[in-house]
């Protein structure tokens, strides 16, 4: 957790929020006894602690298809002569 106190360098920037939930915060600010920015701050430092509700993205292995044989080993020439020929690998 970011110590908001000891922080000695902050950013600026503007954000648009609905006036609906622009109320809502002064509200809860005033009735906390906060100023925005800090409620704001507190808000954010939150939001980033919490475990994001977004799915997880799953690591693959590679190969992703695993041959049932070995594959020949192939030299550059080899590969690029099938890729410059018009027959192809059949």
């Amino acid at each position: 957790m970011v110590d908001l106190r000891q922080a000695n360098e902050m950013k600026k920037t503007t954000i648009e929020i609905p006036d609906p939930l622009f109320l809502k915060a002064k509200i809860r600010a005033a009735r906390d006894g906060l100023s925005m920015r800090n409620l704001f701050l507190r808000a954010l430092q939150t939001a980033l602690e919490t475990p994001s509700l977004a799915p997880q993205k799953r690591r693959v292995d590679f190969p992703l298809i695993r041959a049932s044989r070995q594959a020949p080993r192939l030299t550059f020439d080899q590969v690029a002569a099938v890729l410059n020929s018009d027959e192809g690998l059949l």
